[in-house]
């Protein structure tokens, strides 16, 4: 969770409120946020959330103060100019990181301290919020040094030189990945890509290299400066305008005025930054399912607009910057949170159960105790995996599996059907560590037949070093069947994902449980493991079954 250090002095000015200690620590609970350390003048404020955003610049935090401090509430009021700047975007940066905001802003201060701020919320914002920068990466100038209009282009990599800040000569682009220390950590986000994202002002002077590092003489931003030219790139229209707007917020709480952005895009314009507020329908019955009672109007309007939104006849109105709402439920949180959780009544208890062990428990504890006394270490893995790990890297067809079907990711878009891949993985994660190396796992798999899907509890181990083979891992599986009072029997078989004659299924009382064997080297080559792997998998559902005929 993101951790913030800020100056009390300089929280109090933009609250425009003088507040205690005892009032800001009891205050930050709204922003669902708590105190780390408060020294002198520094505070270290710990947020338990990281959808908003928001919250994390000081001049955020303060807007969300007032509000629940009663010095100012509903939406918050942005000063913006009638002028503008352009921003030309060309065709170029399709594909690559094709989405940007911009504006400029005047009548702003830039202090040692408001800098320092600035800079705290321009790196965590990109790094927790922008996922390192991936998503959005945030640039701030020196506006007078700028002739507008500004252009958004890729180039290649080797055809623009520029001095970039922290280093004293000229680099291309390339360069700047190979060797400044921004291109060697954030390089990855678009080293696969033919040509380079660049800024440009209408001299042909380097701004930045987004999402790398700004240039030393456009990109420095120091005291004294009072006017500045913001932008935000990203692969993520959403994310960048919500960034947009953060950062405008922030800047006009400081007393800045926004000089809006006209932002041309194959033959259309956008104005930036979009801070309209969104109009979000909240149904009573909602709230009345969710929290139990119901509000009049005027509760409603007034919670709300302590929370720095407003309320009309059914409808909340929130700020550009508020991008985590996305479900109705959302904004009875808020409610709820401004009425406080307190005042709200429990309703009696209706059921009554007494805890206890699922028939299972036993048999697995007893496993898992086994396996330790073995010399295994326990490892835990996600029960959402992908399919390049079940199947495609254990060359090794789909066993069944549930899909999800509007996934965010491929490496989270299916259930585990088996454990041993995510073993496997985890070998390969540790490969610089010290060898031998004995893990297992007991969980949950999910394993589909047409429209029967069905849960099983498994265990599954693993074992790494120079001598290890099909002997070793057998001998274990001997002691863990003789600890709980089966015996098992073995029988060749064939499995894709083990070396042929040297797999073997284990039977107990007529029913298989388990597979055993030494793992492909096609497998262990898919997963970058240079040394031999011996792995097996048992069905507990199934042995505990056997166990009772």
């Amino acid at each position: 969770m993101p951790t913030l250090m800020y100056s009390f002095k300089d929280l109090s000015s933009l609250i425009k409120k003088k507040i205690s200690r005892e009032q800001f620590e009891e205050s930050l609970k709204f922003a669902k946020a708590e105190l780390e350390r408060f020294s002198g003048d520094e505070i270290l404020v710990k947020f338990n959330d990281t959808n908003q955003p928001h919250l994390w610049t000081v001049e955020g935090l303060a807007i969300f103060l007032q509000g629940i401090l009663g010095v100012e509430e509903g939406i918050p009021v942005v000063k913006t100019s009638g002028k503008y700047c352009e921003v030309r975007v060309e065709k170029s940066v399709r594909g690559i990181r094709q989405y940007i905001s911009a504006f400029k802003v005047e009548n702003i201060v830039v202090t040692e301290e408001f800098l320092a701020q600035l800079i705290q919320s321009q790196e965590k914002i990109c790094d927790v919020y922008g996922r390192k920068r991936e998503k959005i990466a945030v640039g701030i100038y020196p506006s007078r040094k700028i002739s507008f209009p500004v252009t958004f282009k890729a180039v290649q990599p080797k055809s623009v030189r520029f001095t970039p800040l922290g280093m004293f000569e000229d680099l291309n682009l390339q360069e700047i990945l190979d060797n400044h220390p921004k291109g060697l950590e954030y390089g990855k986000i678009i080293s696969g890509f033919k040509k380079y994202p660049l800024l440009v002002d209408s001299s042909r002077n380097v701004l930045s290299f987004p999402p790398i590092i700004n240039s030393s003489d456009l990109g420095a931003v120091e005291p004294g400066v009072d006017e500045l030219f913001f932008e935000v790139t990203g692969t993520d229209h959403q994310l960048v305008n919500v960034v947009s707007s953060i950062f405008a917020h922030s800047f006009s709480m400081r007393g800045g005025v926004i000089i809006p952005g006209k932002i041309f895009f194959e033959g259309k314009k956008v104005i930036a930054p979009k801070i309209a507020p969104v109009s979000f329908k909240l149904p009573e019955d909602v709230i009345e399912r969710t929290l139990g009672r119901s509000f009049s109007e005027k509760e409603k309007k007034d919670a709300f607009r302590k929370m720095r939104l407003d309320y009309s006849a059914g409808k909340v109105l929130l700020p550009s910057y508020r991008a985590d709402v996305i479900h109705p439920v959302d904004l009875v949180e808020d409610l709820a949170i401004s009425a406080g959780y307190d005042n709200i009544k429990p309703l009696p208890m209706t059921t009554y159960t007494v805890g206890g062990m699922t028939p299972l428990m036993p048999l697995i504890n007893s496993l898992r105790f086994l396996s330790v006394g073995a010399g295994f270490q326990e490892t835990f893995s996600q029960l959402l995996t992908g399919e390049e790990i079940m199947s495609d890297r254990m060359g090794c067809p789909d066993f069944g599996s549930v899909k999800v079907k509007n996934y965010s990711s491929a490496n989270y878009s299916m259930l585990r059907t088996w454990i041993i891949p995510q073993l496997l993985e985890i070998l390969s994660k540790n490969k610089h560590n010290v060898y031998p190396q004995k893990l297992f796992e007991e969980g949950v798999v999910v394993v589909r037949n047409d429209d029967d899907v069905k849960e099983y509890e498994r265990i599954a181990f693993a074992s790494s070093h120079t001598n290890v083979d099909f002997t070793e891992l057998k001998q274990v599986f001997d002691f863990i069947f003789r600890g709980i009072g089966v015996v098992p029997v073995y029988e060749e078989c064939e499995h894709k994902s083990f070396i042929q004659g040297r797999v073997a299924s284990i039977s107990v009382n007529g029913t298989k449980i388990a597979f055993i064997g030494e793992i492909h080297p096609q497998v262990l080559s898919s997963f970058g493991l240079e040394l031999s792997v011996v792995a097996a998998e048992l069905n507990i559902t199934l042995l505990s079954e056997a166990m009772n005929k």
